[in-house]
């Protein structure tokens, strides 16, 4: 994997929409390889599907930032998951360096929500912020859609 971009603290509060039709300065990761936006309705969400193999990383997307120390964060996204299978339980984790976020369910064929992690940075200095997604029961044509992603 390419070392994430690195935003500048003059970068934050930063919005990622996907209207432009890429995924700006977030970094595919391994269960992210696939993603591609699509356009439904006037949106444009980032498509994810979630195939994953024995030992794939869960990592969807990452991006590096530099945060100040003391300061407060929140990194948030609208989301969604997709399942044709019923009672797939999807996973979606905020990491942030070695921190982990609060976890959020979506239950099968799930609608649009809203979910955030606040944070206060430990240190000044670059620090990765990722999404990573798991389905509890694996099943092919399982995908997670992004409306937009914030760092604020």
């Amino acid at each position: 994997m390419t070392t994430a971009h690195k935003a500048t603290a003059g970068t934050v509060p930063q919005r990622t929409n996907f209207e432009d039709g890429t995924t700006g300065h977030w970094l595919k990761g391994p269960a992210g390889e696939n993603s591609h936006v699509v356009k439904i309705g006037n949106d444009h969400v980032l498509r994810c599907p979630l195939d994953f193999g024995p030992g794939i990383s869960r990592r969807v997307l990452q991006q590096t930032f530099e945060l100040s120390q003391g300061r407060s964060y929140t990194f948030s996204c609208k989301a969604r998951g997709h399942d044709l299978h019923a009672n797939a339980d999807l996973t979606i984790r905020f990491e942030v360096q070695d921190n982990i976020g609060s976890e959020v369910e979506f239950v099968g064929n799930g609608g649009w929500g809203t979910y955030s992690y606040s944070f206060t940075a430990g240190r000044t200095g670059d620090h990765t912020l990722a999404i990573e997604a798991e389905y509890r029961h694996n099943h092919p044509n399982q995908f997670l859609d992004f409306d937009y992603i914030d760092v604020a």
